[in-house]
This record gives C-alpha cells, structure tokens and sequence, in this order.
C-alpha cells in the first residue's frame, strides 16, 4: 500500500544507451494502477547539481499527483541540528519491509558498479527505518524550498499553501505572484515577513500588513515584528495606538481555505486571487491619479505652445545668400510668375535676386541696433574690385584703412 523512498539522488534518465530509467516505470505502474501511496524523499543537495532532482520533484509532483491524479508526493529534506544532507539509498514497503544498502539511485550504480543490498522483512526493524524517515519528511528549516516559488517549505506549510508546486490547483497561475488578501502584497512579499497571506491585518491590531511597513521603519523594528505583534516595540503601548488607529484589535482568523467550508472564502480576493476591481489596492489608485495629473500637465503644455506667438517668425521662404531660392507662398500682392525672396540674413537688405546679398553694403535697421555696417566696404572711393584684390593680395583691414587714409587725406 506505501512506499517510502529515502534518497541522495534520484535520476529520471539513464545513460548509456538504455533509456528511460526502468525504477522510475515500475514506481509509476504502482501508483497509478495499483493506487500505491508514494512518498519520495530527496537530498536538497543535488538541487542545482546536473543529476538535478527537480526533475523527478516535477514528474512525481505535477505529472503524476497533479495531472494524472496519483497519490505520489516528493519533497526536498529540510536541515537540522544534526542533519545537513541526506546520504539515505533506502527503500521502506508498508512499514514491514526495508531496502538496506548503499546503492545509488542513478544509471552508474545500476548498470556499470558491483552494488550489493538486503531486503529485511521484519516490521521491528523497517519500523526503526520509517521512525527516522519520519522525522526527516516533517523536519522544516529556513531554507528548504521544494516547488523553487521562492517560499520556503516553512512558511507554506504554516499558512496552507502548496509546498510541491508553484501553480495554484485548477489555473495556471503561479501561487507565489498571487495576492488573496487584497492587501497589495503579494504571496511571495508576504512570506518574506512571515505575514498571513490570507489577512490584511496578520496580527489583528487594525494596522493592515502594508502600513506595518512604515511603522516598522519609524519605530526601526523588522516588518516581521510589526505584522505579527500587537506590541511589536516592546514598549507597553499596542502598536494601534501609537500609530494612531482608532479601531480596537479584532480577533485573527487564521483558517486557511481548507480548514472552511465556506464557498465564498474558497478563494479570497476574486478568482484566483485576481481582484474583481483592479483599483482596489492604494497603490493602484495612486498610479492612476499620477496618469491623470501627467495627461492633464501634457494637455497644458500643448495647449500653451500653440498659442504662444513668436515675434521672430516669418511667413516668407528664405533665400540663402549663395543662390538657392525655394518657393514662398503667394500672396494678394504677388504676381502669379514672381515670388517674394529674403536672404538668411534676414537684416540684409538685398534685391529681388539672391546674388545681390553679396554686394549689398548696409544692413537693415531693426530698431534696436541700428543698421549693421559692413566694415570690408568702408572705403569710401573705392570699388569693392579693389579691396577685394588688396585683400586677396594679403593686405590686412588695418592697412587698408591706412593707406585709404593716405590716399584721400582722411
């Protein structure tokens, strides 16, 4: 009726060209056709080593108990005191029988090493055997973490949550992102601080768990010591009081969904722990009113930009003093085949064509300046061939001036 394994390790396959690992068929056929009750127990150790347990914690836990139905659980054992690893390659039939040996459970052992074992068939001795396979299997530590959710073995196990896998029964959603309480924290936050994941309030002192948050940082306490103590500082005064709740504490009803049988408790916080009302929590309605105050700041900062007038614009297309002339839009003074120019400069003052920017002297007054000179054609008497040609000689504007000056006695 039971098979108790205890073992270091445990491979799903074998090597060496044989396949699927015959053990694992033969424990299979019997939970699932002769309805065996499995109990599979394994080394945390090799968690994260290649023979990598996890995969028959999977394939005993979610194929066989979840999908297929079996009554097969398989569970990592939690350290103690006196016990850091488990070296077990025992097997305990029905509490009478017991495999005593010291062959691993993998291919190397079974098809390649001399392995020598004994079946005892005496229920005092196999009972001595289950005696500390027992102490093993309900052992819980800090660290242990069967389904690798994040929430260890521990915490689960207090609370009624499922230590063998991370999928909620019945969805496909993972048990530590779920939030039943409607608290705003979810399944994982919650066992960081020990916290019930089914109440708002863990220790009934009308603070819900989330505000325990900022009173731990302002008395300098642990979150753990907030959520679950009344007098979480130890100084004579329940916490309710000197955060200034003015409820009195209400008792904490710590029944879990399978401890009641209240249809509508079965599954707090909507289905699946999916809130009816996505802006439930404070957090979510905070995010929506920042959304709204950005959209509206947004509207504003459009809406001044478009009336804002700048003074510096212009309807016409420039034309750049290099010859380029674009297009500019028509007006009622313009005739069909002629369009109004500018140059880039636009305090320049030029003629209807682009290239006349060139020999244009003086500038535009803008009536703060003045008119902008054009120092190169100060040289009242000569051309601008001429300074250009001294220029390009090598002379300098200052030794233009002078001789300018000598030349016309100024």
């Amino acid at each position: 009726d039971t098979v108790d394994l205890s073992l270091q390790y445990f491979q799903d396959g074998w090597g060496w060209g044989y396949g699927d690992n015959p053990l694992i068929a033969a424990l299979e056929r019997a939970t699932l056709e002769r309805n065996v009750t499995i109990r599979l127990l394994l080394n945390g150790y090799y968690t994260d080593d290649p023979f990598d347990d996890r995969d028959m914690l999977n394939l005993v836990n979610n194929d066989w108990n979840r999908t297929l139905g079996a009554d097969a659980t398989a569970i990592l054992m939690s350290q103690g005191d006196d016990v850091t690893k488990l070296h077990n390659k025992g097997i305990i039939i029905d509490g009478e029988s017991v495999l005593i040996s010291s062959i691993n459970w993998g291919s190397n052992s079974a098809l390649r090493n001399r392995e020598m074992g004994i079946v005892i068939n005496e229920a005092t001795i196999a009972g001595a055997y289950l005696a500390s396979f027992e102490e093993d299997w309900n052992r819980l530590d800090d660290i242990t973490d069967t389904d690798g959710d994040g929430m260890i073995d521990r915490y689960e196990m207090k609370w009624g949550l499922n230590r063998t896998s991370t999928i909620v029964d019945g969805s496909p959603l993972a048990e530590q992102s779920q939030d039943w309480d409607g608290d705003g924290l979810s399944n994982l936050q919650e066992s960081n601080h020990d916290s019930d994941p089914f109440s708002r309030d863990t220790d009934g002192d009308c603070i819900d768990d989330p505000d325990e948050l900022a009173f731990a940082a302002q008395r300098g306490i642990t979150n753990t010591a907030a959520m679950n103590l009344i007098d979480a500082d130890e100084d004579g005064f329940e916490d309710h009081i000197e955060f200034g709740c003015s409820e009195s504490p209400t008792p904490v009803d710590n029944t879990t969904p399978s401890d009641s049988n209240d249809d509508e408790d079965d599954d707090p916080g909507g289905s699946f722990g999916l809130r009816e009302d996505p802006l439930e929590s404070n957090a979510a309605k905070a995010l929506l009113a920042l959304v709204i105050f950005s959209g509206i700041a947004l509207g504003l900062a459009v809406a001044l930009m478009l009336m804002k007038q700048d003074d510096g614009f212009v309807d016409e297309v420039l034309v750049d003093d290099a010859g380029y002339i674009f297009d500019s839009p028509q007006t009622e003074d313009t005739p069909e085949n002629q369009t109004k120019q500018r140059v880039i400069l636009a305090g320049t003052s030029v003629g209807s064509e682009g290239s006349t920017a060139r020999e244009a002297k003086s500038g535009k007054d803008d009536g703060v300046f003045g008119a902008p000179q054009l120092d190169t054609y100060n040289f009242p008497g000569w051309t601008d061939e001429q300074v250009q040609s001294y220029l390009a000689s090598g002379w300098t504007v200052e030794q233009l001036q002078q001789k300018h000056a000598e030349e016309h006695g100024e």
